[in-house]
C-alpha cells in the first residue's frame, strides 16, 4: 500500500513540468505546484467530515484512487487546453491528497507499535518514490524514441497505478471510521482542536530552541572576519593596485 501510494506521486509529480513545457506550457509549470498545496489545505475538511465518521477507511481510500486514476488519464487528453488541464490536476490532487492521511491511519490501526512498526512501513513509501523515477527512465525510456518526461507515459502510469491501488484498497483489513458516533462540529473538521496544543509546555520549548537557529540576514555581514574577508577582495579586484587613494588609505591604516 504504501509502496504504491508515493509510486504514484512520484511518477507524475517529478515530470509533469517537463511534459507541459515540451507541449508548449511552459509559463504555466507553476500551476502542479500549486493546485497540489490548495489540495493538502482542503484534505482535512473531507477527512473531518466524511472520512473519519461515515465510511470505513479502506473503502475511502479505494474510491478515491480509483477517482482519480479516472482523472489522470483524462488529464493528458486536455494538453491542448491548458485551463482544463490543470483543473483536472486539480481535481486529481482533491482526490489524492486525502488518501496520504488515511493510509497512515490505516496502517496506525493495524499495527502494535507504531514507533517500532510504522517507520518500516513507511520506508516503502520512500521506496515507491525511487522507483517510480527509476522506472520512467529504465523502462519507459528505451520504448519511446524521446524523452519519456516529454510523453504522457508517466501520468499514465501515476493513473494506472493509482487505479490498481485502488482495488488492492478494498482487499486491506476492516478498518471503522475512527470518529464513529461523535459529534459534527465545525471546530473538529477545521482541526481547530489542535490549537489546544498551543498551550502546551513542550511546545513552548520547542519554539525557544528554534529560535536561537534563525539569524539576521546582516549578521555575519558585519562580523571581523567578513570585514577582513571583503577588504582583502577589494584588494584583489583594485585594477589600479596601491596606486589609488582608497588603496593607499588602506595600507597606511594597515601600517
Amino acid at each position: 500500500m504504501m509502496f504504491l501510494q508515493f509510486f504514484i506521486w512520484g511518477a507524475w509529480y517529478t515530470t509533469i513540468a517537463v511534459y507541459m513545457t515540451h507541449h508548449g506550457m511552459e509559463t504555466l509549470t507553476h500551476w502542479p505546484y500549486t493546485v497540489n498545496p490548495i489540495a493538502a489545505i482542503v484534505a482535512p475538511f473531507f477527512l473531518g467530515l466524511v472520512a473519519d465518521r461515515y465510511f470505513a477507511t479502506e473503502k475511502v481510500l479505494g474510491m478515491l484512487h480509483l477517482l482519480g486514476g479516472v482523472v489522470m488519464f483524462a488529464v493528458p487528453r486536455a494538453t491542448g487546453a491548458p485551463a482544463v488541464f490543470i483543473v483536472l490536476l486539480l481535481f486529481y490532487n482533491l482526490c489524492y491528497m486525502p488518501t496520504l492521511g488515511l493510509a497512515n491511519s490505516l496502517a496506525f490501526h493495524h499495527i502494535e507499535s507504531q514507533e517500532k512498526q510504522f517507520p518500516l512501513i513507511r520506508v516503502f513509501g520512500t521506496l515507491g518514490w525511487i522507483v517510480a523515477g527509476l522506472f520512467i527512465s529504465l523502462v519507459l525510456g528505451p520504448l519511446v524514441a524521446a524523452v519519456p518526461e516529454q510523453t504522457a507515459l508517466p501520468l499514465y502510469t501515476a493513473a494506472g497505478a493509482s487505479v490498481l491501488l485502488g482495488l488492492y484498497s478494498f482487499t486491506l483489513p476492516h478498518t471503522p471510521p475512527p470518529g464513529a458516533g461523535q459529534r459534527v462540529s465545525l471546530r473538529s473538521i477545521v482541526g481547530l482542536d489542535a490549537l489546544a496544543q498551543l498551550g502546551d509546555r513542550a511546545f513552548y520549548v520547542f519554539i525557544a530552541a528554534s529560535l536561537p537557529t534563525t539569524t539576521s540576514p546582516r549578521s555575519s555581514w558585519a562580523t571581523p572576519e567578513s570585514k577582513r574577508s571583503r577588504r582583502r577582495s577589494r584588494w584583489d579586484r583594485c585594477p589600479r593596485s596601491s596606486s589609488c587613494c582608497s588603496c593607499r588609505s588602506s595600507s597606511r591604516g594597515s601600517a
